[in-house]
């Protein structure tokens, strides 16, 4: 069958995963490039529930650390971390110009991650995939190369969202409280521990992430501080933080 393939000029079903790959990928850069003010917008609006995810994120990052963040968007998060050394790569090249402008101590990139071995990036200590992991077409070619820039004792910090929230959160898109993003893939705790262990990483920890993203003064924090980590709480937040590290380690 490969030979008659071959012989026919017909593609194989790698080129034809190729080239949905790339098709993908060119969608969402062009969809985040056209649609940029918007995308801000929308962040601007939900300022309260990204704050506290970050601060959340934060408490995981040890002092003088080397991060890479994926799907930096304007670098916000790098700049709230302060790390000793900061990287971001973002598809919307709209995005990392704006990162540029806002943070210039830390370096950004206009690269999708199945593409990091092209940037000669330093290994790092920390990487976080927060919010993008369920628009990424092919998540065993990233989780592969995000591998490259790993050493022995880096941490991963994975940001999914709930399907339990999904209703809400599309009828947020619905009244303009929250853009609608296009080809999102949405994967419980569950399946990311699955989809980790694939690709030779050990979790080591979930924990809940936000259980209320409103900013409503006083209520939210304590919601989100002492009832979201509480047993009968801990599968209803809006998103998970999933901890790992690297099992195996590619040769260079």
């Amino acid at each position: 069958m490969m030979e008659t393939a071959k012989m026919s000029g017909a593609p194989t079903q790698a080129q034809r995963h190729n080239s949905a790959d790339q098709r993908h990928r060119e969608m969402l850069r062009d969809f985040g490039a056209s649609h940029y003010p918007a995308l801000r917008s929308s962040y601007e609006r939900n300022a309260y529930f990204h704050r506290y995810l970050n601060r959340i994120i934060s408490r995981q990052i040890s002092p003088g650390a080397t991060v890479l963040d994926v799907g930096c968007g304007n670098g916000n998060l790098l700049a709230q971390l302060r790390p000793q050394v900061g990287i971001g790569i973002d598809l919307n090249p709209e995005a990392i110009a704006d990162a540029r402008q806002r943070h210039p101590e830390f370096s950004f990139h206009a690269c999708a991650v199945e593409d990091i071995s092209t940037l000669s990036l330093p290994k790092v200590d920390y990487v976080i995939v927060s919010g993008v992991l369920q628009q990424i077409y092919d998540l065993h070619t990233a989780l592969a190369a995000i591998a490259t820039v790993c050493h022995a004792d880096t941490r991963l910090i994975f940001c999914t969202y709930s399907r339990l929230w999904h209703p809400i959160i599309r009828l947020a898109e619905k009244i303009g409280r929250k853009m609608s993003l296009p080809a999102e893939s949405w994967i419980p705790p569950d399946e990311i521990v699955s989809l980790l262990t694939q690709g030779n990483y050990a979790v080591v920890r979930q924990r809940p992430g936000v259980l209320m993203p409103l900013g409503v003064p006083l209520l939210a924090d304590a919601i989100n501080r002492w009832i979201a980590p509480l047993p009968g709480f801990r599968h209803l937040p809006v998103c998970t933080l999933t901890l790992a590290r690297p099992l195996r380690l590619p040769e260079m």
